[in-house]
């Protein structure tokens, strides 16, 4: 009798236990983004204007949040967008960018799906590809830091569509020896939609 009673007390406790976490806020988010990188700066080239060109950008994403709360949220996107490159008007090649990006953001309203934080992270560059065919030039891999806001959209318990926008300081420089370097400011402002299962 005494180990049915303690079998029961344990059944009850697991089924507790397991339905708290079923009800519980999922901490983790993980899905894929798709959106638009439009580069908000330029340069001056050998007196010509010299600027990469809007382009459409996909890629990763995680987020976990942390507290009891679930206000604090760090998370990290991995992006890749080809990038026209255009001197005086002029298409001259394309270059890939590929920014892996750390975001640290705090989540406000009730729900807690609006939310604003700082961004910092590391760009990839490929080689720089001009249509003259002149030869690829080497572009430098360098750190990247901004500003992001975005909401998120559940969708039942374990989905979510996931909004974001960031403006990052950014610029591409080239890494040629034997010749002087230029570099020209991108400074893109990255807006991404997306889909996540959370858990």
């Amino acid at each position: 009798m005494v180990r049915a009673k303690g079998l029961i007390l344990i059944v009850a406790a697991t089924l507790a236990v397991t339905h708290a976490a079923a009800q519980s806020e999922k901490k983790n988010d993980v899905g894929v983004v798709v959106g638009y990188i439009a580069p908000s700066s330029d340069s001056t080239i050998a007196g010509f204007k010299t600027e990469a060109q809007s382009t459409v950008d996909y890629g990763i994403t995680y987020k976990h949040r942390f507290l009891e709360s679930n206000r604090l949220s760090v998370g990290g996107t991995l992006l890749f967008a080809p990038l026209d490159v255009e001197a005086a008007g002029t298409e001259i090649g394309s270059i890939d960018y590929i920014p892996l990006l750390i975001d640290a953001n705090w989540h406000f309203l009730a729900k807690k799906n609006l939310y604003a934080g700082v961004t910092a992270g590391y760009a990839m560059w490929g080689d720089f590809e001009p249509n003259d065919n002149s030869g690829n030039v080497n572009v430098k891999k360098n750190v990247v830091f901004g500003v992001n806001v975005g909401y998120d959209i559940p969708i039942g318990e374990r989905w979510a569509i996931l909004t974001n926008l960031r403006w990052l300081s950014q610029e591409a420089e080239t890494d040629e020896s034997g010749v002087q370097n230029q570099t020209i400011n991108v400074d893109p402002i990255i807006a991404n939609v997306g889909f996540a299962f959370r858990f």
